[in-house]
């Protein structure tokens, strides 16, 4: 019997490895810089998508691909806190209806200034053409990706 050995293969190389790595490298930025704002980064994504027109936990979850039971927490937490406030749906009763408050805009722009700013550090490492480049690859990346597990 003839001993089979391992492809030479590098994890650390591949697509998803580095692009884990990267988002790990800046989601840790981005949750130092919102927990200086007091809110977590699902939290931020909640009020971010309400502030942008999200009514529900169900469009919210569909926009981010965040846990659903991370979205729920995430809106109670920013109930509490005021940040959002929270009705039943007139046309389903399982669904509550959410919208940002004034605390909750005042404390977005916050956020979105810090976010923004953050992200221009991070791009300041292309150039313009660079940057363009590197959104227009990621898009296609993530429609190629959404070809194969859904043809």
């Amino acid at each position: 019997m003839t001993k089979q050995t391992p492809l030479e293969f590098n994890y650390g190389d591949t697509l998803p490895a580095r692009l884990q790595s990267l988002s790990s490298e800046i989601q840790k930025a981005v949750g130092e810089n919102l927990a200086n704002a007091g809110v977590g980064l699902n939290d931020w994504r909640v009020l971010a998508e309400v502030a942008n027109g999200a009514t529900t936990a169900r469009e919210i979850v569909s926009a981010t691909g965040v846990d659903k039971g991370w979205v729920s927490r995430s809106i109670a937490a920013l109930t509490d806190l005021g940040l959002l406030t929270s009705a039943p749906s007139p046309t389903d009763s399982r669904a509550k209806i959410l919208t940002i408050t004034e605390p909750g805009i005042e404390r977005y722009n916050e956020m979105a200034r810090t976010m923004r700013d953050l992200q221009n550090r991070l791009l300041d490492a292309f150039s313009a053409d660079e940057h363009a480049a590197f959104m227009r690859l990621i898009e296609r990346l993530r429609r190629e990706a959404g070809r194969i597990v859904r043809p």
